[in-house]
């Protein structure tokens, strides 16, 4: 904000006299000549600035350093009246003079003065930039009153940038410096800026407690500007916890202390609050004039974050006058200046009033996307208060649209955060501070009336130990209450992990039961029909022959014998599996791992078959190179590859060919059984291995099964921790993947 008023034609006058006098001492006709010369311009120039001009042209000759300070002066003409570009000029023109007097202190100040017409601009990467070349100078130079401003400067940027953090930073560090050269005003400066921040971050406790620090500091010293910002921000934390009456009793005050002072910067910004106060309480003829009135200033100073804040308040009040034509053309012009100024906390603000704008509408569409986008802003930034209102309106939208669930969630978050916010304790606090504002500016009166230290001291000591003991009492209860919490809390928790434990063991239990059953009902299925087929058969076949041998001939009862031995065959390998998955089953098969090379356990396996795929014309063969050698159960292996090349040589049709292969890594051991057979379906894929399958076939020899094997198998490989797998192609084959740890 700009501050001050230069006098410029006087001071064009006084650095003539200086440099006339000093420059020029030997010749009294000089110095005269540059006295008429200004006499004329101060008689002849009613306009200020052209007379700085002229003034500036007739010194160029004389003196550097003048010319210098004469651009200076223009320039911050040039900034009072809002000409930002003009004035970047003449203070760059000035800075270069400077640089090359090899003046770095006027140098550095320079460079702070053209970052701040650019911050007026709204162009914050180069005003980083300058505010940085400055401070390098500052630090050089090892200025700490420039450091103190130059840091106070960046905070302020990197507030209007939303970046919340860097800006209290920044802050930081220039209350360090300003503390070293004892800058009261500076100092107070500080307080109000950072409490602008935690005001913007929703933690008004802190926000209120460095209004206050900073009005006490601005009375002490007599600034009545800084009274009167101080008056305005003690206002806003009113307004934002509804205090409408305290914040509209601090308004006032700052407009009377702003009028006085005729400084326009502040009456536009106050005239803007007592507007939103009037919108608040409903009185919408006197909300428009006081915003109208801020309006116009704003725009007589070309202050284009202060004429989007009042075109955001003139969208409100037509929005609630439902007038949304006017509102969106209004808010149109706010977003567009803050998105161009990168106003991150100002964007969002815009997007809530877009989303209430087209609420009131019944587009709830464009509604829920500007509240979204919103959102994402107000979490970036850590903007809680906008937080709240946002989940607020997005609570209201799905509950309209019978989205009960996203209603329910954006309603306690916007319940969680409002009570976090305006909780009882924190009005409480907010208001002990304003009281203990006033009672400490009336204490300070009745000291210097009294002077009686004495008598101060022993009460100072007196509130201390009350204060102290208070302390210790709420400590010690408060610990000991958080203690009884903490042991509760403890005690629920253990329950709850035993409830938990009793529930998963509960349902581990009922799983077992269920398998167990499932297992039981499978034995008897396969004892009630698989393996009393084949005994029947057998039974029949041995009955027959016993009764009819004298019938047949050699060759018959071979044949009949033949039969009998492949029945008794096919019993025995059905009741082989039936036990020892029924052992499984039951935990009585022990796992006894050693290491042996798998090679001959697959030769073992291929000679007892080799017969077997003769009489088919099968080729059975066994692919292994190379020795590998496994850490798993021996029995349970042999079984599971039994099991595989049996099935393999049963659902493969004669002239066909079965390979047993290798496709081990450095991990895992994996043997493949693979045949060209007739394949499995694909939908009987899925469900192969598991025991509610009731899915058997016939081998291409109509050999029969029960359809166990293959669980079996499945089984003891994972009771040796790897993994059984199948891949087939109905019509082309069919590959079983044997796949084990090699540790």
């Amino acid at each position: 904000m700009k501050k001050f008023k230069i006098l410029i034609v006087l001071g064009a006058f006084i650095y003539l006299l200086v440099t006339s006098s000093s420059a020029f001492s030997s010749s009294l006709n000089d110095t005269s000549k540059i006295f008429n010369d200004v006499k004329i311009l101060l008689q002849h120039h009613s306009d200020k600035i052209d007379s700085l001009k002229k003034a500036t042209k007739l010194v160029s000759a004389y003196d550097n350093t003048l010319k210098a300070k004469n651009l200076k002066l223009l320039g911050q003409y040039y900034s009072s009246h809002d000409l930002y570009d003009s004035a970047i000029i003449k203070f760059t023109q000035s800075s270069n003079i400077y640089l090359k007097l090899q003046d770095s202190l006027n140098y550095a100040n320079l460079l702070r003065k053209i970052a701040i017409q650019y911050e007026y601009k709204g162009d914050y990467p180069i005003t980083e930039e300058y505010y940085h070349k400055a401070k390098e100078l500052f630090f050089i130079l090892d200025n700490k009153l420039g450091l103190a401003n130059v840091y106070s400067d960046l905070g302020i940027l990197f507030w209007n940038t939303s970046e919340y953090a860097k800006a209290l930073s920044y802050f930081d560090k220039s209350y360090i410096y300003a503390l070293e050269v004892k800058d009261s005003i500076l100092l107070a400066n500080i307080d109000n800026n950072k409490g602008l921040v935690y005001w913007n971050l929703g933690n008004y406790q802190k926000a209120l407690s460095l209004f206050y620090d900073g009005l006490k500091m601005y009375e002490t010293i007599g600034d009545m500007e800084g009274v009167s910002m101080s008056y305005n921000n003690i206002g806003l934390i009113h307004e934002q916890l509804n205090e409408i009456e305290k914040a509209l009793e601090q308004y006032n005050k700052c407009l009377e202390i702003e009028t006085k002072l005729n400084n326009e910067d502040g009456m536009a910004i106050t005239n803007s609050n007592i507007s939103v106060i009037h919108r608040k309480l409903g009185d919408y003829t006197k909300a428009l004039f006081y915003a109208r009135k801020s309006l116009s200033i704003q725009r007589k100073l070309n202050y284009r974050v202060g004429i989007a804040h009042a075109c955001e308040n003139i969208s409100h009040i037509y929005l609630n006058l439902k007038n949304y034509e006017k509102a969106l053309s209004y808010n149109d012009t706010c977003f567009a200046i803050r998105a161009d100024l990168n106003n991150k906390q100002g964007i969002s603000v815009s997007h809530i009033l877009y989303g209430r704008i087209y609420l009131a509408t019944n587009n709830d569409r464009k509604a829920k996307d500007h509240f979204k986008e919103a959102l994402s802003i107000a979490k970036d930034i850590g903007l809680l208060n906008e937080q709240i209102i946002i989940y607020k309106y997005l609570s209201e939208i799905d509950a309209k649209n019978e989205d009960y669930e996203n209603a329910y969630s954006n309603y306690i978050l916007y319940k969680a955060l409002s009570d976090s916010v305006y909780n009882d304790e924190n009005i409480k606090t907010v208001t002990q501070l304003q009281y203990q504002y006033e009672y400490e500016k009336e204490k300070q009166a009745i000291e210097l009336t009294q002077k009686r230290k004495d008598a101060i001291y022993e009460e100072t000591v007196k509130r201390q130990k009350i204060v102290s003991y208070s302390f210790i009492f709420c400590f010690t209860f408060m610990a000991f209450l958080v203690l009884v919490i903490l042991y509760y809390f403890l005690q629920k928790r253990k329950t709850n992990k035993i409830l938990k434990y009793q529930k998963q063991k509960i349902q581990e239990d009922n799983r077992s039961l269920i398998e167990l059953n499932k297992t039981k009902n499978k034995f008897f299925s396969i004892i009630a029909h698989d393996l009393r087929g084949p005994l029947g058969s057998l039974y029949n076949l041995g009955e027959f022959l016993w009764t009819s041998h004298d019938e047949f001939n050699n060759k018959e009862r071979k044949k009949l014998l033949e039969t009998i031995t492949s029945n008794a065959k096919q019993t025995f390998n059905l009741l082989d599996n039936l036990l020892k998955w029924a052992s499984s089953s039951s935990g009585e098969i022990i796992y006894k791992p050693k290491k042996f090379i798998i090679n001959d356990l697959i030769d073992d396996n291929c000679n007892i078959f080799i017969l077997k795929a003769e009489t088919k014309n099968i080729n059975l063969k066994n692919s292994l190179e190379e020795e590998i050698l496994i850490f798993a159960d021996y029995d349970m292996i042999n079984t599971v590859v039994r099991n595989l090349i049996s099935n393999a040589i049963k659902f493969t049709p004669e002239e066909g060919k079965i390979e047993i292969i290798s496709n081990s890594s450095e991990e895992e051991i994996v043997i493949g059984v693979v045949d060209n057979g007739v394949g499995i379906q694909p939908e009987v894929l899925d469900n192969l291995f598991d025991l509610d399958s009731k899915f058997t076939s016939l081998g291409t020899n109509k050999e029969k099964g029960s359809g166990l094997g293959l669980k079996l198998c499945k089984e003891f490989v994972e009771k040796n921790g790897g993994q059984l797998s199948v891949e087939s192609e109905l019509g082309k084959g069919t590959t079983f993947w044997i796949s084990l740890p090699r540790n």
